[in-house]
């Protein structure tokens, strides 16, 4: 059984890790003192915990876990939370150096806090007996998330090569709540294009509007932002950790969503690694919910319009009590062909399916699908371009250049970086449609 370490770093990760493993404890029957708490015919919800959890000789279980912060707050509220006892002391490493909110701060000038949180991380490797990799957790637009985040993570690319996913918030103008947000995560997107392995893009505009217009929550707050994207990661290993109809791991859905590029013309674009998720519907009867889950609008937990793009390769992650396995290929089916406009030709070999048997917390019927779409280019190019606007006039460059160390040159690179890529997606799209059209004729 494949074991993953979950890694949350800055004030947004680690909020995000303490819902999400609220809700894990709670699918698997195991109370806040890491003890199992459910009846005897609940006990099989223990048997393939050990993704995410470690059991000790006492059968208390722990999370398979390490929270990174450059400051303390965030942490110590997590340790006088009732999740206390759940998590161990040494998991949490913080300090009290705080970033002001600046990449080259988290990036360039925490050393210290790295080193540290590289060895607790190989401790973790070294007691799983078959570890998968990592889910690392962080906001692109603070400082610690952008800059320690992408720090750490590519030192775990570097050294476990391909067993990094990560997931990140990036900002959207329409929520952002400064400007340097912009900064951040345009130099944070530069280092994760070099290391990329798998990653699902997040924006709190997409998450406000799914809580609104899905989850009929009238006034969001960020526990429920948090939560729409800690149960997409509980969706992604759920057939991993219940029983399934239709088993597919987190293995399986990296090699599926991974596209790469038969054109080599430059470095930027051989790896497509950038998916959008799309939210969670709950259901009563399963026509109602494919209806629903499969329209190519509003339902992206990330700001961008499905069909301004092809998708390249698509995951369905369902989860609930006796569900068809006709019913739902025949549902897929039927949502490619109706939307064949939408999708490369060769979308079929990268459909991937999964069916779990045990459903969500209060929901009869859900699912996660992840899309992996040209359409990424427009958050791409909306953040280059609001960038590149504030680099023209060279505004806070002082607290990157002058007190963060950083070289200017690092801003054009970034932007080139993410024009590239960008660019080399709507190539993709471009040769798709010219092969359509040639095709027809």
């Amino acid at each position: 059984m494949s074991e993953i370490i979950q890694i949350q770093i800055g004030q947004c990760g680690s909020q995000i890790g303490e819902n999400f493993w609220e809700k894990l404890i709670d699918e698997h029957k195991i109370d806040k003192n890491g003890k199992f708490c459910g009846t005897e015919n609940e006990r099989f919800l223990l048997d393939n915990s050990k993704v995410h959890l470690d059991q000790n000789s006492k059968d208390r279980y722990t999370p398979r876990t390490v929270f990174i912060d450059l400051d303390s707050n965030v942490l110590e509220n997590i340790k006088q939370s009732s999740l206390n006892k759940l998590f161990k002391t040494e998991d949490m490493i913080y300090s009290n150096e705080g970033t002001g909110n600046c990449f080259p701060f988290g990036h360039y000038l925490s050393n210290e806090i790295v080193d540290k949180a590289l060895e607790r991380i190989r401790k973790k490797v070294e007691g799983c007996d078959k570890f998968h990799g990592f889910n690392l957790i962080y906001s692109l637009a603070g400082g610690t998330g952008s800059g320690l985040g992408t720090k750490l993570y590519e030192k775990l690319c570097t050294e476990y090569k391909s067993k990094c996913n990560s997931f990140n918030v990036i900002p959207h103008e329409k929520t952002k709540s400064n400007c340097l947000e912009v900064f951040n995560s345009t130099l944070a997107l530069h280092h994760n294009i070099e290391y990329s392995n798998f990653i699902l893009l997040y924006d709190n505009n997409a998450l406000i509007n799914a809580c609104l217009s899905r989850m009929h929550i009238k006034s969001p707050n960020i526990n429920n932002l948090n939560s729409l994207i800690s149960r997409t990661l509980l969706d992604l290993t759920a057939c991993e950790r219940f029983p399934a109809q239709l088993k597919t791991g987190l293995i399986k859905i990296h090699q599926n969503l991974t596209h790469i590029s038969k054109d080599y013309s430059n470095d930027y674009g051989s790896r497509f690694c950038f998916n959008v998720p799309n939210i969670s519907i709950e259901s009563k009867r399963l026509n109602d919910f494919n209806q629903e889950m499969y329209q190519l609008k509003d339902n992206n937990l990330l700001t961008l319009n499905n069909v301004r793009g092809k998708t390249l390769s698509f995951a369905s992650l369902y989860r609930g009590k006796d569900l068809s396995m006709h019913d739902i290929f025949q549902q897929v089916s039927n949502f490619q062909n109706k939307n064949a406009d939408y999708f490369c030709d060769n979308l079929a070999k990268n459909t991937l399916t999964g069916v779990c048997d045990i459903s969500e917390m209060n929901s009869n019927i859900s699912c996660l699908t992840i899309n992996n779409t040209t359409a990424i280019r427009e958050p791409l190019s909306r953040l280059r371009q609001s960038c590149s606007q504030l680099s023209s006039k060279k505004a806070f460059y002082r607290w990157y250049i002058n007190e963060g160390g950083m070289d200017e040159m690092e801003f054009a690179e970034a932007e080139e970086n993410i024009y590239y890529l960008a660019a080399e997606y709507e190539k993709i799209e471009k040769n798709e449609i010219e092969e359509n059209i040639d095709e027809t004729e």
